[in-house]
């Protein structure tokens, strides 16, 4: 009697030592949300002296350079305000395909110099304005923007991410190297979720792009959401 009560014991204190290791891991494990922001260029004049971030905004991403020549007049200035004003802050280069790809690179990688750990992830932007005075087949595309993402990552010691379209990844970003790279997808169907590229069906998006009219203050710009752990959206 008493071996058969000294086993009832221990077996309800193996039960309650299994409830409480549950609620523990419950407790700890952190709050995954949306995270939301938006991106930036000169069109959007001064609009980062007018936000902090007490708004509900998380994220700002400034376009810096298009081609291997230009520079977006307001980068420098929307780059260090959106540091300053306690933003988790990312750029973004929009590739051209009839430029030259390792002017490209160095076109980007000069405007970001003082990017850190603490910043997302390079961006490059390709679709179909990328396409312009270019003749190119799609497998030469496809070819040689993989060159640029690879000299671009070497340059910057950073991985860097692809924002594009949908409709634009269906047509001319199929090779499935293209999904070692994290996704900024732009995508304004209004649904619950996005449609996501092919190329990208396993991995999944990162950014999310969902509106392109989003209004902060008075001025127009586009929205983007992000959910996770905020941590991670610079790895």
């Amino acid at each position: 009697m008493k071996n058969i009560l000294s086993s009832c014991v221990l077996i309800v204190l193996i039960i309650l030592a299994g409830c409480s290791t549950g609620i523990d891991k419950k407790e700890s494990s952190p709050l995954v949300s949306a995270h939301y922001g938006i991106d930036i260029s000169h069109y959007q004049d001064d609009l980062i002296l007018t936000l902090d971030s007490s708004s509900k905004l998380r994220f700002i991403i400034s376009k810096a350079t298009q081609g291997d020549t230009y520079l977006d007049a307001d980068f420098d200035d929307n780059w260090k305000e959106s540091k300053k004003r306690g933003f988790i802050r990312g750029a973004y280069h929009f590739y051209m395909a009839s430029d030259d790809a390792a002017g490209q690179v160095d076109n980007f990688s000069a405007a970001i110099a003082d990017l850190d750990k603490n910043d997302i992830a390079p961006i490059v932007d390709i679709e179909k304005m990328s396409l312009a005075n270019s003749d190119f087949s799609d497998e030469v595309l496809q070819r040689d923007f993989l060159i640029f993402l690879t000299a671009l990552e070497l340059k910057l010691k950073r991985k860097p991410m692809i924002y594009t379209d949908y409709h634009f990844a269906q047509k001319y970003l199929l090779d499935p190297k293209f999904a070692e790279y994290e996704l900024w997808l732009a995508e304004y169907s209004g649904n619950e979720q996005p449609k996501v590229p092919e190329t990208w069906k396993l991995k999944g998006y990162k950014i999310w792009q969902k509106s392109d009219t989003h209004t902060a203050g008075l001025v127009e710009t586009d929205f983007d959401e992000y959910v996770g752990l905020i941590h991670n959206l610079v790895n």
